[in-house]
């Protein structure tokens, strides 16, 4: 019995059929691969902006609420300040006071201390106002049933981040 005896030229005629399948689904996997690696990026991106966003309106908030603590200092000293309609310090019934979100140097007080990473210092008003307070109602203020006059004072801040464009407006009414 003689041996058989495979010729290069059949393995040859078996290479030459195969048509590059292994080279096709190799590029498939890299394309997805690709595909994937882009759409990870692009959502660390949109992570990196949104707490950088996040960050922005609570370095204003946090502006914000400084000046309300400033204000609410400034009223309980032994002496209040003239409430003239000029500087930041109006009487309500005067009219004239201006919206939160307008504040600017001319209007208002500007808060007396710099805060890391915000644009701008924030900026505040104080409104004295005469509420009546009457007998059962929920803000006796202080009384015992009597219907009385009483002055309370409301506070607007404006706040900044670390752009000029992210500003937090908070209000507060104090009494002393």
């Amino acid at each position: 019995m003689t041996p058989a005896i495979h010729s290069p030229q059949g393995t040859r005629g078996h290479r030459s059929r195969q048509r590059g399948s292994v080279l096709a689904v190799g590029l498939l996997f890299l394309l997805m691969i690709t595909l994937l690696t882009m759409i990870g990026t692009m959502q660390a991106k949109t992570g990196a902006r949104l707490a950088g966003n996040s960050y922005d309106r609570y370095l204003a908030f946090q502006a914000a609420e400084a000046a309300l603590r400033e204000a609410e200092y400034i009223l309980s000293g032994a002496s209040l300040p003239v409430f003239d309609g000029t500087d930041g310090l109006y009487v309500t019934a005067d009219g004239g006071v201006p919206s939160p979100f307008e504040l600017d140097a001319a209007n208002s007080i500007e808060y007396g201390k710099d805060i890391d990473g915000a644009s701008q210092r924030p900026r505040y008003i104080i409104e004295q106002y005469a509420v009546t307070v009457e007998v059962g109602s929920s803000l006796l203020l202080g009384t015992r049933y009597s219907n009385s006059e009483r002055i309370v004072y409301r506070i607007s801040a404006l706040g900044f981040g670390r752009s000029t464009s992210t500003a937090i407006a908070l209000q507060t009414t104090y009494k002393r």
